[in-house]
């Protein structure tokens, strides 16, 4: 059968949801390890992943640096400026763990969005959507500015935008929603999907099931 690379979550709750709840709605249950970062931290995430076995990883770091918790880590939110630069060197430290894997990959995906909930409507709090879209951008820019054969962005903003205010904390994406994004994030992760996100969004239907049944077969 083909090889099951490791896949690992970095993140906070975001990445977390994906690699217990979705994957367990998936039945994909272990499919991702989880390895919890708040904030781009480089020291930190070169120490986290000394004693992993992550071949591909996927990195969704963009909430704490906008909240109301990035006062503690500095007094106020992230500038587009210092997410670029700490996020940066965090993918930096992430390439320099995989220098011996030549299938290692690290994967961007857009960041995800929420409403305008009470404390970013009384300025203690500002993961406005435009602020999360501009973190969104800098992943781009820094897939381009590294290695773009082994850091890819990931755009979810399809599958995100399509019901991205639903959750009742006001903070996270619903779980169907979560639900697809995990799928897209799976399958092209693992290769198992290669085509423009138009293709995937109009045979949504048929797509899923494919993609379902080769997963579960590589898991085995």
């Amino acid at each position: 059968s083909k090889h099951l690379p490791k896949i690992c979550a970095i993140g906070d709750s975001h990445s977390r949801y994906m690699a217990g709840r979705t994957l367990d709605q998936l039945n994909l249950t272990g499919m991702f390890d989880y390895i919890g970062t708040e904030f781009p931290d480089p020291d930190k995430i070169a120490r986290r992943l000394k004693k992993s076995k992550c071949e591909r990883l996927f990195v969704q770091i963009g909430q704490w640096p906008a909240s109301h918790y990035a006062l503690d880590y500095g007094g106020q939110p992230f500038s587009f400026g210092k997410y670029h630069e700490k996020m940066k060197q965090h993918v930096q430290n992430i390439l320099t763990f995989l220098e011996n894997n030549p299938d290692g990959m690290v994967y961007l995906p857009t960041l995800d969005q929420g409403p305008l909930m009470g404390k970013v409507t009384s300025c203690t709090d500002w993961r406005t959507p435009t602020r999360m879209d501009g973190y969104s951008f800098v992943y781009q820019l820094i897939a381009q500015e590294l290695n773009p054969a082994k850091v890819k962005y990931i755009d979810t903003n399809f599958i995100i935008y399509t019901h991205w205010d639903g959750h009742s904390d006001w903070q996270h994406l619903i779980s169907d929603v979560r639900y697809q994004k995990t799928l897209y994030m799976a399958a092209i992760m693992l290769g198992e999907w290669t085509g423009p996100d138009l293709d995937y969004r109009y045979n949504h239907n048929s797509t899923e099931i494919q993609l379902l049944s080769r997963l579960w077969g590589m898991k085995q």
